[in-house]
């Protein structure tokens, strides 16, 4: 039907739906395709990213939406190598231990250096901050329509209509400090990596095991949304 779409994701919605229409997709870091003119509902989550029928779709669509947006000050110009000329014998990619070894035996194979990867972090609270981020700048967002009570008109009443009514009520103090610990979240997962970066297994269809360090994992990308890249080159990721 398309060829490709634009996605954007706050807390799964480029990951998610990609997986459950079997097509391909890439949510890059945050910043790194302008959201002007998007439908946005947390300002320091949303990320915009490209759904295709293939990875080298995806590539060549990013290479044309990302770059500095002028009128979403969150944005920034990225530098990349050409997505085809990476050599991929000289990657060395993590896995953790409930990836598919399917998969990352494919990789082995194609002479990518493939080896164990943990996260080492010290923050337990992070669906707390998540929740708490995504909340506040939601509410942020709809302010005007909560206030004038167009949310009492809103179908699903248990749903955004409550979620944004409790979000009114954050203190100031908890959401400095969730953003805090947000901080140093981010700043944990920028030193952990010695990888230029690491697989997954995403909790979607009958083939894949519910696991909590996993989801631990899909909680770390959506609430840090961080390019990890140093200027060497030697150790950069995409979370």
């Amino acid at each position: 039907m398309v060829r490709f779409a634009i996605g954007s994701k706050t807390a799964g919605s480029i990951a998610y739906p990609s997986a459950r229409c079997g097509v391909t997709a890439l949510r890059p870091a945050f910043g790194a395709v302008g959201r002007t003119g998007v439908l946005s509902l947390s300002e320091s989550l949303d990320k915009l990213g490209p759904l295709c029928t293939s990875a080298v779709d995806c590539a060549i669509v990013l290479d044309v939406i990302w770059c500095k947006d002028p009128d979403d000050l969150s944005s920034r110009k990225i530098f990349l190598d050409d997505s085809f000329s990476v050599d991929i014998t000289k990657l060395t990619i993590g896995y953790i231990e409930e990836a598919e070894m399917e998969v990352v035996d494919v990789l082995r194979s194609k002479g990518v250096k493939m080896v164990p990867f943990k996260l080492n972090y010290t923050i337990e609270s992070v669906q707390g901050i998540l929740n708490f981020t995504m909340d506040v700048d939601m509410l942020a967002h709809f302010d005007t329509w909560q206030r004038s009570g167009q949310d009492d008109e809103f179908e699903a009443q248990d749903q955004w209509p409550t979620e944004l009514r409790w979000a009114r009520v954050i203190p100031a103090v908890d959401y400095i400090q969730s953003q805090r610990a947000r901080g140093k979240l981010t700043q944990e997962v920028k030193e952990g990596f010695t990888v230029h970066a690491f697989m997954e297994m995403l909790l979607i269809g009958k083939r894949f095991v519910s696991a909590d360090k996993n989801q631990v994992l899909l909680l770390i990308k959506k609430t840090t949304g961080q390019f990890v890249q140093r200027r060497n080159a030697k150790h950069s990721a995409i979370l």
